[in-house]
């Protein structure tokens, strides 16, 4: 798995001295205060990767407007109100958010009798909200923050051309090989990703400087963890061939994630293998990667990451009334989906080519998962038939999630469908709305219950959030 990141954290301490009258007493002593709470902090394990490089007392607008260098070096605020004098209830905390800066305000019982968090989300300020006696309390809030702020690092390379045939592209990705400067300045903004293009050209230039040694030693390795049954020995070389140039291309780039135009790429025959082995990999190695150059995807399972440590399964969706659930597969999958074991799997072929190499994880059954997915929403206005776009607006984006457990399918060694598929249970409402409210897009699985804190990181990245795996129209 990737290594563990560190943050810098900047504490920013809200208070003032010599209050005529106010909250927690008259003359509260603000300086031991902040001796008390650095004590405390130190007894959080859950703080251990994290950074507190300045406590800044934040007293008037000066010190204000002196704290917005900090942010600069900094990944991430702690807000912590200490005073309110009654003559002015709560410190001007909007003014610390100005910077879009992912921020938590950690608030103690009768510090403060408002500290203006209510006001703060509404307006869209990117800050959650930490309420109780003890630090404790911050242990989710904190597991947020850092995911906000891992994503604030991430770099995705995504290839894809530009040129193509399109009696050959996928149908459904008519529009989203264009990915331009507005585009990616709309994820900065949101996200604070960066995305980096390369082409397959770029890609074959690493796949054939790669060594077949190597290849060959990583196969082998591959091969005695999972089982195989259409592919050739030489298509799995290739897949590791593959793995290589990838990781040479992203270091290369200077990335950390990864997703490509592959369905596109294996209409065309553009590569000598498909890339279903190199994103199980990657992901089974705690990095960011996907398929379908789907950007908001593979964002989706960035989140699933940072906030539980566990790759996601991108998948599509299919309703089976017969068994109450929804059947999800794909041809490529983590195998340590549940941690660092491998689940078995086997080698199969890309199902719907009938060729490479495909990875079937067998997902357990019985087990608590959360559905997850980032979809943005726009309106637009056209004239005619056919449709010419007078004004196309982008809305927001939204976080559709939703918690329930996996069960058994008839599936499962069918080759109807992807190689890897999941069933989940859904009532017959639940189903009902999502047939009426689903488009075609992916979903992203991750094994266990992290929806609240998946609440908490879309308040940090300006994201809509829902608690349904659709939004209803």
């Amino acid at each position: 798995m990737a290594e563990i990141e560190r943050f810098k954290i900047l504490v920013l301490l809200m208070g003032r001295a010599g209050m005529e009258a106010g909250w927690p007493y008259k003359e509260f002593p603000l300086e031991k205060q902040v001796e008390v709470l650095k004590k405390e902090f130190k007894d959080c394990r859950f703080l251990d990767d994290l950074e507190f490089f300045e406590w800044k007392l934040i007293r008037s607008d000066k010190e204000i407007f002196e704290s917005y260098s900090l942010m600069d070096r900094a990944d991430g605020l702690l807000i912590i109100p200490l005073t309110a004098d009654f003559a002015s209830l709560t410190p001007d905390v909007f003014k610390l958010c100005e910077k879009k800066m992912p921020a938590i305000m950690y608030t103690k019982p009768f510090a403060t009798y408002y500290d203006g968090y209510a006001a703060l989300k509404h307006n869209g300020a990117r800050i959650i909200h930490a309420a109780g006696a003890t630090p404790q309390i911050l242990e989710e809030p904190i597991c947020a923050l850092k995911a906000a702020m891992r994503l604030r690092r991430l770099n995705l390379l995504v290839v894809r051309d530009l040129d193509h045939d399109p009696m050959k592209i996928d149908p459904r990705m008519t529009d989203p090989r264009w990915k331009g400067p507005a585009y990616s300045a709309r994820i900065k903004d949101d996200f604070g990703s960066s995305l980096t293009f390369a082409t397959s050209d770029d890609l074959l230039s690493h796949y054939h400087s790669a060594s077949e040694q190597d290849a060959l030693e990583i196969s082998s390795q591959a091969m005695k963890l999972g089982t195989v049954k259409e592919p050739r020995k030489q298509d799995i070389i290739n897949a590791a061939k593959m793995y290589i140039a990838v990781k040479s291309l992203m270091k290369e780039t200077g990335t950390n994630g990864f997703t490509i135009d592959c369905l596109s790429y294996i209409r065309e025959s553009i590569f000598p293998i498909s890339p279903c082995f190199t994103i199980s990999r990657l992901l089974d190695e705690g990095i960011v990667a996907g398929c379908e150059a789907d950007v908001e995807t593979v964002l989706t399972i960035a989140m699933s990451l940072y906030l539980s440590g566990r790759p996601g399964f991108q998948c599509d969706p299919t309703v089976d009334r017969s068994t109450g659930s929804i059947i999800a597969a794909h041809c490529t999958a983590p195998t340590c989906m549940e941690g660092s074991t491998p689940l078995p799997f086997r080698f199969r072929t890309h199902n719907e080519s009938l060729s490479d190499v495909g990875i079937d994880v067998t997902m357990p059954e019985d087990r608590d998962v959360t559905i997850l997915k980032i979809v943005g929403t726009g309106t637009m206005r056209y004239l005619g038939l056919p449709k010419i776009a007078l004004k196309d607006d982008f809305e927001t984006y939204h976080l559709l999630t939703q918690e329930s457990r996996t069960v058994g399918h008839q599936y499962a060694e069918s080759d109807w469908g992807c190689r890897t598929k999941i069933a989940i249970k859904m009532s017959p409402k639940e189903l009902d709305e999502f047939e009426d409210n689903f488009f075609g897009y992916h979903r992203v699985v991750v094994y266990g219950s992290i929806q609240r804190k998946l609440k908490l990181l879309a308040q940090l990245t300006n994201l809509e959030y829902h608690d349904k795996m659709f939004i209803r129209l």
